[in-house]
C-alpha cells in the first residue's frame, strides 16, 4: 500500500475497522469448520485458546473508559504483557493456525465444503490486511507525529525538566507558577478553543508544561489530520496519567498527560509526548508508560479541520498577559550553573522538577538512553536528588503474568469481569501540566 497522506489517515481507520468486524465474524463462526479438519481435540483446544486470547485483547482495547481495570489487576497486567509481545504471543499464533488450516483445507477439499473453505481462506487474507493496514497506519502517524512534536518543541521549552531548571536558575518553574499556571491565564471558552489558548500562551512565554504540548498537539491534529472531502477526522484521545486506582482503591497516578493519535490501545495509534528531553513519538505498544489501559482519558476529539489556535488568538492575547505578568528573563552562563545545580534541590519548586528523557519501552534497559517516563520515575525529582526513596520493582514478565492470572481466567466467565473502581477519579493538579483545558 502507498503512504497514506495525513488526509487519508481516518478513512483508512475506518476501512481498517471494517475488517477488523469481519474477522472478528469469520474466527467466531470457525470451530465447526475446523473440527472437520482434524479429529485431535488437542488442535480444536489450541485454536480456542488463541481465540480466547484475541478476544481478550480486542475486549479490553474497546471496553469504556469508565469500565477500565484497576491498576495491578490480574486483567491489567495480562492485558500490558500481551501488548508488549502482541505479535509473538497474540496475532502472528492465530494467524499461522489460520494459513495451516486453510492449506490443509486446499490439500484434502473432501473434508470441508466450499463455503467452508471459502471461511477459511477469508479468513486467513483478512488478518493479513488488518496487520499490513495497522502498520501503514502506525507509520503514517508516527510520521505526522515526529513533525507534530518537532514544531512544538521549537515552540516552547519544557520547564519543569531540569536542565532548563537550571538554566534558568529556577525561573522557568516560578514564571510557570506565575504566568502559565493562573486560573485568568485563559478564558472560559469551549475545550477546543482554550487548548489553542493554552498553546498560544506557552509559545509566547517560551516555555511550557506537558498540558501546553498536549494542547499543541491536539490543535495541530484537529487541523491537519481532516478529511474534507469525505467529513472525517482522525481520533485524538489525551491519557490522563492522574487518574488511576489500585484493586485496593488506592491512587496509583501520576501527573501527566499524553495525547495519542488513533484508537487509543491500537498497534496502529500513537503516543505524541513532546514534554520529555527527547520528545517521544512511538507505537502506544511501545510507550514506556505500564499498564496505560489502567488511566483515564482527560479527553477525546476527532479532528474537524478547524485552527483551534488562529480561533483562540481572535480573542485571547497572551501578549496582553504577558504585559501586565511578565516572565523573568534569566540565562545562567556554565559556571553559575553547575553552582545552582549543587544547590537546587533547596530550590521552593525543586519538587516539581524532572530528569525525563524520553517515553520509549524498548530503550528502559539501556543506561545510555536515560530515564524513561514512568510512575516510579516521575517520584525522582530535583528535591530528592533525583534518588529513589523505595527500591523499584522490575516489570513482571510475559510467563509470570499468566501463571498469576490462571485462577482469574478460569473464573472469568462465571464471574465475570472485575468490577472497576465507581469512585471518582482525583482532581488533576497542577504540578506537571501547566494551564489546561479543564474536564
Amino acid at each position: 500500500m502507498p503512504e497514506i497522506p495525513p488526509t487519508e489517515i481516518a478513512y483508512v481507520q475506518h476501512l481498517l475497522d471494517g475488517r477488523r468486524a469481519q474477522l472478528r465474524q469469520d474466527l467466531t463462526a470457525l470451530p465447526a469448520t475446523l473440527a472437520k479438519l482434524s479429529p485431535d481435540e488437542r488442535n480444536l483446544n489450541r485454536y480456542e485458546e488463541l481465540l480466547e486470547r484475541y478476544r481478550f485483547v480486542d475486549e479490553m482495547r474497546n471496553r469504556k473508559f469508565a469500565d477500565r481495570p484497576a491498576y495491578d489487576s490480574p486483567e491489567s497486567l495480562r492485558f500490558d504483557a500481551y501488548q508488549r509481545n502482541l505479535r509473538a504471543e497474540v496475532d502472528n499464533p492465530l494467524r499461522q493456525f489460520l494459513q495451516s488450516a486453510r492449506d490443509h483445507a486446499r490439500q484434502n477439499p473432501h473434508l470441508v465444503t466450499p463455503p467452508e473453505q471459502e471461511l477459511l481462506g477469508r479468513a486467513a487474507g483478512v488478518f493479513a490486511q488488518v496487520h499490513a493496514m495497522e502498520n501503514d497506519l502506525r507509520d503514517a502517524r508516527l510520521k505526522f507525529g515526529r513533525a507534530a512534536a518537532t514544531a512544538a518543541r521549537e515552540g516552547f521549552v519544557p520547564v519543569n525538566q531540569v536542565d532548563e531548571f537550571v538554566r534558568s536558575a529556577g525561573t522557568s518553574t516560578m514564571n510557570a507558577e506565575r504566568v502559565l499556571d493562573p486560573e485568568d491565564a485563559i478564558q472560559d471558552s469551549d475545550l477546543d478553543t482554550m487548548r489553542g489558548q493554552v498553546a498560544n500562551l506557552a509559545r509566547a512565554v517560551g516555555g511550557g508544561k506537558c498540558g501546553n504540548y498536549s494542547a499543541e498537539i491536539v490543535t495541530l491534529v484537529q487541523s491537519q489530520l481532516y478529511d474534507s472531502r469525505r467529513n472525517i477526522g482522525d481520533q485524538i484521545t489525551v491519557i490522563d496519567f492522574l487518574a488511576a486506582r489500585g484493586q485496593n482503591g488506592k491512587d496509583v497516578g501520576f501527573d501527566h498527560v499524553a495525547p495519542v493519535i488513533g484508537p487509543p490501545f491500537h498497534p496502529e495509534s500513537v503516543v505524541v509526548d513532546a514534554w520529555t528531553k527527547e520528545p517521544t513519538v512511538t507505537s502506544v505498544l511501545n510507550y514506556s508508560v505500564a499498564q496505560m489501559r489502567a488511566f483515564d482519558r482527560e479527553s477525546f476529539d476527532r479532528a474537524d479541520g478547524r485552527d483551534y489556535k488562529a480561533i483562540a488568538a481572535r480573542d485571547h492575547s497572551p501578549e496582553a498577559w504577558l504585559r501586565d505578568n511578565p516572565p523573568e528573563r534569566i540565562s545562567l552562563d556554565p559556571a553559575a550553573a553547575s553552582r545552582f545545580r549543587e544547590t537546587m534541590a533547596s530550590h521552593p519548586h525543586a519538587d516539581s522538577v524532572y530528569d525525563i528523557q524520553h517515553g520509549y519501552y524498548n530503550r528502559m534497559a539501556n543506561p545510555a538512553a536515560g530515564r524513561a517516563l514512568t510512575l516510579e520515575n516521575f517520584e525522582l525529582t530535583a528535591a530528592n536528588g533525583f534518588a529513589r526513596s523505595r527500591s523499584q520493582s522490575p516489570a513482571p514478565a510475559l510467563s509470570e503474568v499468566l501463571q498469576q492470572t490462571s485462577s482469574f481466567l478460569q473464573n472469568r466467565s462465571s464471574q465475570g469481569a472485575p468490577a472497576s473502581s465507581s469512585a471518582a477519579p482525583p482532581a488533576p493538579t497542577q504540578q506537571n501540566r501547566g494551564t489546561s483545558p479543564r474536564r
